[in-house]
């Protein structure tokens, strides 16, 4: 059983400032543009990021994924670190 409360639909709970990147966060052309971030209206628990790939990205396989919050970096290793693919 979930315990909390269900987001709301009006007005939408958002979340502080969003950075995220593909690849290595210590170049510049891996930042993509942050275009929405905050939890599913209906959905207890659920962050909901929305985002779009600039045309001067890194590509490449299995490029790591890092989300950057108040200055504080996820995870990019262990046993299932996430990771995209943009061409």
């Amino acid at each position: 059983m979930t315990s909390g409360a269900p987001a709301p639909s009006s007005p939408l709970a958002t979340t502080d400032t969003v950075q995220v990147y593909f690849g290595n966060p210590g170049y510049s052309q891996a930042q993509v543009i942050v275009t929405w971030s905050g939890l599913v209206p209906g959905m207890i628990g659920v962050n909901q990021i929305n985002v779009t790939v600039p045309g001067s990205h890194i590509k490449g396989d299995s490029l790591p994924v890092t989300l950057k919050i108040d200055g504080v970096s996820s995870p990019s290793n262990g046993p299932s670190p996430p990771v995209t693919w943009a061409n």
